[in-house]
């Protein structure tokens, strides 16, 4: 759309990044640099998130609808109440996350490692 943002290898370490919840519909977030970033509440809708670094990251209360997480680093991330919605999980790594009140409603899971550290390709939320 109008408003696509290109953040292509941003690097938001330990910044809080739409810490006001701001709206970031279709924007690339591809190698994007997230360790420990506070992104609460943001709406990360059709986000593309491939091989996003997200340890540690806060994203409680996201929306991460049709985003696409393929490769995405998610060690330790702070998932309570996420909407992930058709999201695409491909390869992704949930490892310790914490995935309280998520939903994981028609996401694509290919060799998505979940927080137990092992590889599923079923939906295991």
């Amino acid at each position: 759309g109008m408003n696509y943002t290109s953040l292509v290898n941003a690097d938001f370490n330990r910044i809080d990044y739409l810490e006001c919840g701001g709206y970031c519909g279709e924007c690339n977030l591809a190698n994007a640099y997230l360790q420990d970033a506070d992104l609460t509440d943001a709406k990360l809708v059709v986000a593309n998130l491939t091989n996003a670094d997200l340890n540690r990251a806060d994203l409680t209360g996201v929306r991460l609808i049709h985003a696409n997480l393929t490769n995405a680093d998610l060690y330790l991330a702070d998932l309570t109440n996420a909407i992930l919605a058709a999201a695409d999980l491909t390869d992704a790594d949930f490892t310790s996350a914490t995935v309280t009140n998520a939903f994981f409603g028609n996401t694509i899971w290919s060799n998505t490692i979940w927080i137990d550290g092992v590889a599923y390709n079923t939906n295991q939320a």
